[in-house]
């Protein structure tokens, strides 16, 4: 089965993100995901480095494609998966273009990613780490969208709702 997950992070410095993608790496050895060592790419090396997929990075967003200026990742692999880069990108806020500049709703840094497992279970456990560390994480299979977040009090709370045309 196929799990597309989405992460973001509203507010955060390069060290911030290093830190969540730190211990998201932590919690994918206590899964017993074989994991990579933790990478920091920044501006040219992020699109040149063979040891991250491009297709990863690059976000289509009107006629506009948003390339990172920064990537913090590992790679791991869930059960069943290849090794996969799971990490946090610095996109621009901003989308400009001749006529305006609009917001990308990306947040500080985010990351799409797709994970080929039947262990949806585990990939969830990874998902409720990142929300408890301020992540907004989502995950969509099956016909599923799932969104954890973490509320005032530090819990982690999830809301789940059919997926629909607009969600892809």
């Amino acid at each position: 089965m196929s799990v597309l997950y989405f992460w973001k992070l509203a507010a955060g410095n390069l060290a911030e993100a290093r830190r969540i993608v730190e211990e998201l790496r932590a919690k994918a050895v206590e899964l017993g995901w074989p994991v990579g060592e933790l990478l920091h790419l920044t501006d040219e090396a992020v699109l040149n480095d063979g040891r991250l997929p491009k297709r990863h990075l690059l976000i289509a967003a009107g006629e506009s494609v948003l390339t990172p200026s920064e990537v913090v990742f590992f790679t791991a692999s869930a059960p069943g998966d290849e090794p996969q880069p799971f990490g946090l990108a610095s996109y621009p806020l901003f989308i400009e273009s001749e006529a305006e500049v609009t917001p990308s709703h990306l947040g500080a840094w985010s990351w799409v990613g797709v994970v080929r497992t039947q262990d949806v279970r585990a990939v969830q456990a990874l998902m409720t780490v990142a929300a408890g560390l301020g992540v907004e994480a989502t995950m969509s299979f099956a016909g599923t969208v799932m969104t954890a977040t973490r509320n005032e009090k530090g819990e982690v709370r999830w809301e789940q709702r059919p997926a629909i045309d607009e969600d892809f």
